[in-house]
């Protein structure tokens, strides 16, 4: 704004030009490193929230997506989830369908049962989480009891985001236990990125060759580590 003001001479200096960029926290969205620490964090939050990291622990959604999600989105029949998100300076409105594991469709069906015996009236009514008072979903709020529980276990910089960064990390990248191979599309197709160039980042599977590589060379190798008696 105060560029274009200094171009049209409204002004004479622009004020902004000497501003510092902030630093960015190094500990910012880092993934959940494991299962157990994502478990014992829903279990510690309070039940409005609980709800909530449970979705976007298992689907990588956006905590404006789980905001915005209404049951119209949800379809049972099909076993999809419509998730939308704005990209972009323009903020264009993206609507990419999610599969639903077993997992969340009995979670839905939960949620949805629940709510025929609890309803919610008015134009709350239609939308899939709600705020601790039954209004639309603050990610304010969500972001506070977050902090409130990472702080009770000890953490530093674990968000409601860090579950998106995990989910997208597993997925790409196979499992330690081999069950999972690991796939960079659908971590893409999942995180609703429109490039896989923007999902790399979650990709560590040449890390893992690597390894592999390492440790086959090892096995071969007449080069081994023997006590030396005797010496220094």
């Amino acid at each position: 704004m105060f560029a274009w003001a200094r171009l049209w001479e409204w002004v004479e200096t622009n004020p902004t030009i000497e501003l510092k960029k902030l630093k960015e926290s190094p500990n910012e969205r880092k993934p959940w490193p494991n299962d157990m620490l994502v478990q014992q964090a829903i279990e510690l939050a309070e039940p409005w929230a609980a709800r909530v990291f449970f979705f976007l622990a298992r689907t990588g959604a956006r905590p404006i997506a789980a905001k915005r999600l209404t049951w119209k989105d949800v379809d049972f029949e099909n076993r999809t989830i419509v998730i939308m998100s704005y990209k972009g300076r323009e903020g264009k409105l993206r609507r990419s369908k999610f599969p639903m594991s077993y997992d969340i469709f009995e979670f839905l069906n939960y949620l949805k049962r629940e709510r025929s015996q609890v309803p919610i009236i008015g134009e709350f009514a239609q939308l899939v989480f709600h705020s601790k008072t039954g209004r639309t979903l603050d990610t304010k709020d969500l972001a506070n009891e977050m902090q409130r529980i990472t702080k009770k276990m000890n953490l530093v910089g674990y968000t409601t985001y860090g579950f998106r960064h995990k989910f997208a990390t597993d997925l790409a990248n196979p499992s330690k236990d081999g069950s999972r191979s690991g796939n960079l599309e659908s971590a893409r197709k999942a995180l609703g990125h429109s490039s896989i160039s923007q999902t790399q980042r979650y990709n560590h599977q040449e890390d893992v060759v690597f390894m592999s590589e390492v440790e086959k060379l090892a096995e071969s190798t007449l080069i081994k580590f023997n006590k030396i008696k005797g010496g220094n």
